[in-house]
């Protein structure tokens, strides 16, 4: 593959990384909440709506063991993925493994391809004529590509951590036993037709 090619998949993998990690964090590793209410009291004098509400399976957190936090980031400093797995959250553990797998692969590929142009450009530059300007062009291209991919894996390191520390610490958040959710069509007014003039919504309402 040459320089130009990687140079192209390399801004685009960038973009893919970064949504990715940010699609990441913004998953919680175990979302626990309590909560109640009734959806909001229809407008005065409009039509009454169908409620159609929709039954979820049952959620219970009473066979949950608390998770140890200093477990999960012992585990996860000595291997990406490890604290997730500790954490039962299974489906994370390929998700680190394989990009830092990745991520430490392309960069002691771009290490010794920097090594190898770098030596070569030495050499060149001990003729007459100069070095060699596209040695010079390589050897610097596959030290970006290596500086870049050692950021990556530490970045995906440090989200590895947080994420099982912050898995851990939720690992006991108590759970209501029923879990629903709640569609209900609303009648509202229409502020630019004033305030009587029937307007139509959704109104969604998760119950946990």
């Amino acid at each position: 593959m040459g320089a130009g090619e990687r140079i192209t998949r390399g801004r685009s993998f960038t973009v893919l990384i970064c949504a990715g990690l940010a699609c990441l964090l913004m998953l919680p590793g175990a979302v626990r909440a309590q909560g109640s209410g009734e959806p909001p009291p229809p407008v005065a004098g409009a039509p009454q709506a169908d409620t159609l509400l929709v039954k979820a399976d049952t959620v219970s957190g009473s066979d949950r063991v608390p998770k140890s936090t200093s477990t999960a980031l012992i585990l996860s400093a000595l291997l990406p993925g490890a604290g997730q797995f500790y954490n039962e959250s299974y489906w994370k553990v390929p998700v680190f493994l394989g990009l830092g797998g990745y991520f430490a692969y392309e960069f002691f590929y771009a290490l010794n391809k920097y090594n190898e142009y770098s030596n070569l450009y030495d050499l060149s530059a001990q003729a007459p004529s100069g070095g060699n300007e596209r040695l010079r062009s390589l050897r610097d291209f596959y030290r970006q590509e290596r500086d870049r991919f050692g950021w990556y894996f530490v970045i995906l390191y440090i989200v590895n951590l947080v994420d099982a520390y912050v898995d851990a610490t939720l690992s006991d958040f108590k759970i209501d036993d029923t879990l629903s959710l709640r569609l209900t069509p609303l009648v509202t007014g229409t502020a630019a037709l004033g305030p009587m003039a029937p307007g139509v919504g959704v109104g969604l309402r998760l119950r946990f």
